[in-house]
């Protein structure tokens, strides 16, 4: 597990729960066009943002896409979860 969450990842997480708020309309494709934009943008390593989001949504490093999950969840529980694993992991 801790090999997915990195030094950083408590503070890259904390921003991309800034991204996710920010998004209204929450669908599969539009998450999946404003995430990869914002990990562009930041020149973030897309593996090291989903692993790490991966394991505050699911706890384990494998499952469905990202973007399935967290449409399924929904925006508040998507978040809520994330906050929570930061603390934890943080």
């Amino acid at each position: 597990m801790k090999k997915r969450w990195k030094e950083d990842s408590a503070a890259q997480l904390t921003e991309f729960i800034g991204v996710l708020e920010g998004i209204d309309d929450f669908s599969l494709e539009n998450q999946e066009q404003v995430v990869h934009g914002w990990i562009e943008q930041k020149e973030y390593k897309l593996g090291n943002i989903m692993n790490a989001w991966r394991l505050t949504l699911v706890g384990e490093g494998k499952g469905p896409g990202m973007f399935d999950i967290s449409a399924f969840l929904g925006k508040e529980e998507t978040i809520r979860r994330m906050k929570r694993a930061i603390e934890v992991l943080g």
